[in-house]
């Protein structure tokens, strides 16, 4: 089953993914990860992208869905339980995916979560999140027993959290401009497909990770 995780950044999806992959062994994909960590591989696609990096120049769509193929054809996407997070996109993004699915999974099961929060909590969120740079586990600094404090680790692997470029304020109203743009219309589209299923996130990780579980039962 496919479970496509559709919202702004801050919503919660990374969170959730890495609940659903360390309790239940879901399968979770993440494009923004896969292209942090393309200088690790060694495929013709990951050269090939770059060296687009490199000059400065966006991946189009057709190459970010071969740089995601390459992880998604690595599972039985018939019996397995993955999770795209982060893709895709945009419209073409999700006309490239479902073109595929249907020429190659007919009877695919797919549904698309919708993180549902409004943007005055997504930024307070954001710029208060702190990531372990190991595991990928995300934190909240208002969260923690101990507020005060000037550092924080991961309570899985020890490894000292840090906040990311991108939760600073200034990338965060970028990053939700570019999302109203390009993503937020995939709301409309996936839900004149039938595959659409909202869920209120304005709440602990715990909650929204059952609240999540539970539609991808479903």
């Amino acid at each position: 089953m496919i479970n496509i995780f559709l919202g702004a950044p801050g919503t919660g999806k990374g969170t959730v993914s890495y609940l659903l992959k360390k309790n239940c062994n879901y399968k979770h994909l993440s494009t923004g990860n896969i292209f942090r960590n393309i200088t690790k591989r060694n495929t013709q696609i990951a050269k090939k992208v770059r060296d687009i990096l490199k000059k400065g120049e966006l991946v189009d769509d057709q190459l970010t869905f071969k740089v995601l193929l390459e992880d998604l054809e690595k599972y039985n996407l018939k019996k397995d339980n993955i999770i795209l997070d982060g893709y895709p996109r945009n419209i073409n993004q999700a006309e490239i995916l479902l073109e595929y699915f249907n020429r190659h999974y007919k009877d695919l099961k797919i549904s698309v979560i919708n993180f549902k929060l409004p943007e005055s909590v997504i930024i307070e969120r954001l710029t208060n999140r702190l990531i372990c740079p190991k595991c990928g586990k995300s934190y909240h600094k208002i969260f923690f027993e101990l507020k005060s404090q000037k550092e924080w680790y991961c309570d899985d692997d020890g490894t000292k959290l840090i906040q990311r470029e991108d939760d600073k304020i200034k990338s965060i109203k970028k990053r939700l401009e570019i999302y109203n743009k390009e993503t937020k219309p995939l709301i409309k589209y996936f839900t004149d497909r039938d595959i659409l299923i909202n869920v209120d996130v304005n709440d602990s990780s715990q909650e929204v990770y059952k609240k999540v579980f539970e539609k991808c039962q479903n």
